[in-house]
């Protein structure tokens, strides 16, 4: 039929045609996109909060979004350059028409329509159902998007980008002498190199849009000399090129100004950013190295993993306050060396003495006959629905106990975002303690400890560390690389009023004292399994089992961790900043940066879910290791979890029909997704042994945060929507955890 002929040999159909067959890495943003925004691709990292929820100055407002398309808008334009620059010279009747990239741009626009579509209608649903936005504030939000998408566009009809062939030969007719000289080397040129090859049209093109709504037949160019046609292109393409440098001038003042608000774009502007300028390079090579450019590609790739191999693009994250200068050996020698009994015993005094103080601090609860019960807080991580939920556990159970329930805890360890709300109310408890007026009930520490993260992450993720990180820090004596690491400290230290700005060191004595619970952060040395002990006191006693230095032969059972406070002594280690603790405990992969440690050769650490995602081994080795006292002096012992990630016991979640990628990827993915269930086997296979050497009672109370409806768990992201933040809280009201929260209320009273 004609009609179908007519539009099978149009230019947008034939542009989409070319763009499938020969370039379908110009389709890869796209593809990445719409997976992204409509939550298909990074959800445990929660990347589609990064466009659908944009945060600038601390807020989403209609600039956030306006910013957004900005860069939306921007990388449309690059997008629609890099296309022009691979596919142009196929259609030499564009130099006949007025704007021809503005025509090319109209006729490509199929792939940016169909993910604005998509975006417009995810956005709608999200801000409506997630953030509970009014009609009139979604619609400014789309306004907003649009007017900072228009002005991008406007470029298209940039002069230099827009060269009309009659134009062009006008200019040069000025220059008419000069011409002829050479016309005789132009002419051979033409007729000997592959340039008449290069400008014949592959692909037959009948009809093009010469404007939105209005259809215009294709006009011959046979009349016009190859080569003045060739040069039009490739003043477009050279023009092209300064548009991109652009984009990278922008990306690099991002990145010096990264800790100044003003600058601090919303990440998904930033990622955008970054898109349209990795995108310039594999339309480069593709143009120049045709069938080369996948070979190029590759070595591209070797050469980089060379250079970064050999640290000449390398840059390795670090703990703050630790001395790098003078690395300690990391061999077993030393990590076994570091733990003597005479280093056990004063360690283990130390913390007999903080019992002894806890004793005397909780006397007045209890009558002289009466035993105090012991409290051990475990917290899962989760990113920051971890954190609120462990937080808001804690206020709820002071609340109910009268105070009580704090002031009987001793222990607390765990895992990623659980101990981020759990030092915060810690802090908070112990500047109450030290005489500040604080409502530890207020709901602004709720908000504050539920705040965004996300945002400035990704945003120096793109701008400075995918690059190189060159911006430097001085924090005593040593030196450190600004990273991804360093922003999540800041903006931690930002939302919470930098209250926690302090080195293990200066807990020393608040924990020694019992004035707060000890907090302990275990997080995971990559390269050899064992735990990186943090903490404001000393503890070797937890580097390995306890009886290993009993038996006849220590090296029958391993040295599984090593403390801080003993290993890293010549490098400062009890000066390690706190809110560097926090992150070395919360090193979720990808999304922070995993820590070296100063040691020879450099090992890394990263989260301590990795080995256990809930605390529960280092919580019950410490109680075996004060037993003795324990079964002496308290009632009982009471292990309270704030699981903040996954229900305990759920149905298990079959697939009857797999795929045949779900059957090859069935080793890897269902090793991860059942991580947190292999420690939740192995904890409760410890705990059921408790009672060969446990005296007391022992009771574990699991405060779960199970919604009511499956599809509203929130993502395990360093952001979290309205609806999110309004459900957890609401979540731990449920029947099961007031039950749980009822036995701890009669626990504590008797």
């Amino acid at each position: 039929m004609p009609v179908f002929r007519n539009i099978f040999y149009s230019f947008p159909f034939q542009l989409v045609l070319l763009h499938l067959r020969r370039y379908l890495f110009m389709l890869a943003p796209w593809l990445l996109l719409i997976l992204m925004v409509t939550d298909n691709f990074g959800h445990l990292y929660g990347f589609h909060y990064l466009f659908l929820d944009p945060e600038y100055l601390g807020k989403v407002n209609w600039l956030s979004f306006f910013i957004v398309g900005l860069s939306l808008g921007g990388f449309i334009f690059v997008w629609n350059i890099t296309s022009y620059i691979l596919n142009s010279f196929r259609f030499p009747f564009l130099a006949t028409f007025e704007r021809p990239f503005l025509r090319y741009s109209l006729n490509n626009a199929f792939f940016p329509l169909v993910f604005l579509i998509i975006y417009f209608t995810v956005i709608t649903k999200f801000q409506y159902y997630a953030e509970l936005k009014s009609f009139w504030e979604v619609v400014s939000y789309q306004l907003a998007l649009l007017l900072g998408m228009m002005a991008w566009p406007l470029m298209t009809f940039n002069r230099s980008l827009n060269i009309k062939i009659e134009t062009f030969i006008e200019r040069t007719a000025r220059h008419q002498l000069h011409i002829r000289k050479k016309k005789h080397l132009i002419n051979a040129s033409v007729m000997t190199s592959p340039v008449i090859k290069r400008l014949t049209p592959e692909l037959r093109v009948d009809y093009l849009l010469i404007h939105p709504f209005r259809v215009r037949p294709v006009r011959q160019v046979l009349h016009y000399e190859q080569e003045v046609l060739l040069r039009v292109f490739r003043l477009h393409h050279k023009n092209a090129l300064y548009f991109e440098l652009i984009a990278f001038s922008l990306l690099v003042v991002l990145a010096l100004f990264m800790e100044v608000p003003f600058f601090q774009i919303p990440s998904a502007a930033s990622m955008l950013l970054m898109i349209s300028i990795l995108l310039a390079p594999f339309g480069a090579l593709s143009y120049w190295l045709r069938s080369w450019a996948i070979s190029a590609f590759i070595v591209l790739l070797i050469l980089l993993n060379l250079l970064v191999k050999y640290n000449f693009l390398n840059h390795r994250s670090e703990a703050y306050g630790l001395n790098y200068h003078n690395p300690v050996a990391y061999t077993l020698k030393n990590i076994e060396s570091a733990v003597t009994q005479i280093t056990i015993d004063h360690d283990k005094a130390m913390g007999l003495q903080m019992l002894e103080n806890w004793k005397k601090k909780v006397a007045d609860y209890h009558n002289p006959l009466q035993k105090p019960p012991l409290i051990i807080v475990n917290a899962s991580g989760g990113g920051l629905k971890a954190s609120l939920w462990s937080f808001r556990l804690m206020q709820l159970a002071d609340s109910v106990t009268a105070g009580r329930f704090f002031e009987h805890c001793v222990f607390i360890s765990g895992a990623s975002g659980g101990m981020i709300g759990e030092a915060y109310y810690r802090e908070l408890y112990l500047d109450k303690k030290l005489g500040d007026s604080i409502n530890l009930q207020n709901p602004r520490y709720t908000a504050n400890v539920s705040k965004d993260i996300l945002n400035a992450v990704s945003l120096t993720y793109v701008v400075n560390d995918l690059m190189f990180p060159f911006q430097h820090f001085t924090l005593g004596n040593n030196r450190y690389h600004k990273d991804r690491g360093y922003m999540f400290e800041k903006r931690w230290n930002e939302n919470l009023g930098y209250i926690m700005n302090k080195s293990l060191a200066d807990y020393s004595n608040y924990e020694s004292n019992a004035t707060v619970p000890m907090i302990l952060f275990s997080p995971t040395i990559i390269d050899d399994g064992r735990r990186l002990l943090l903490s404001g006191m000393p503890v070797s006693y937890l580097t390995q089992p306890s009886k290993r230095m009993l038996s006849g032969n220590p090296n029958e059972m391993k040295v599984d961790a090593i403390d801080i406070h003993s290993f890293f002594k010549e490098q400062n280690g009890s000066h390690l900043l706190f809110t560097s603790a926090v992150r070395m405990n919360s090193t979720f992969p990808y999304i922070l940066p995993n820590v070296y440690l100063p040691t020879n050769p450099p090992v890394q650490c990263m989260d301590a879910g990795m080995r256990d995602n809930y605390g529960v081994e280092p919580g019950l080795r410490f109680l075996y290791t004060f037993k003795d006292w324990i079964n002496t002096n308290c009632s009982r012992v009471i292990i309270i979890q704030a699981r903040g990630d996954y229900e305990k016991n759920y149905e298990p979640r079959v697939t009857i029909h797999p795929s045949l990628l779900q059957q090859i990827l069935d080793p890897f993915t269902s090793l991860y997704s059942t991580w947190s269930d292999y420690h939740d086997f192995h904890s409760d296979d410890v705990i059921n042994m408790i009672d060969s050497w446990l005296k007391v009672n022992l009771n574990v109370l699991s405060f779960e945060y199970v919604p009511a409806e499956k599809d509203q768990i929130a993502s395990m992201s360093l952001h979290l929507t309205t609806r999110e933040k309004l459900n957890i809280l609401q979540t731990m009201n449920n029947k099961k955890n007031k039950e749980q929260m009822n036995r701890l209320l009669i626990l504590l009273s008797h």
